[in-house]
């Protein structure tokens, strides 16, 4: 029987990818439950279901090229109402 479940440390070191690389996967492309599962403060990674997202194109998939883009949110300004303030000294 096959081993399913790694740690991604164990991961990382077997595949040759670095542990940013695979968070990156994780955050973006990857299913919890499904390609990874946190126990405690280990994430485990499935190989199997990672073997097949590689076998459907990976990061490079076209279920991910598709996908609609991730709406921002306007940031403030960062002048406040005191930096609007003129001056007196700029009316002399």
């Amino acid at each position: 029987m096959e081993i399913e479940w790694i740690s991604k440390d164990k991961y990382c070191e077997e595949s040759g990818f670095s542990a940013g690389r695979v968070r990156g996967w994780i955050t973006r492309h990857w299913e919890r439950g499904v390609q990874y599962q946190i126990h405690g403060k280990t994430t485990a990674i499935s190989i199997v279901e990672v073997d097949k997202w590689w076998s459907k194109g990976g990061p490079e998939s076209p279920a991910v090229a598709e996908s609609p883009p991730i709406p921002t949110t306007r940031r403030r300004s960062q002048t406040g109402p005191i930096s609007r303030l003129v001056s007196p000294a700029r009316y002399r």
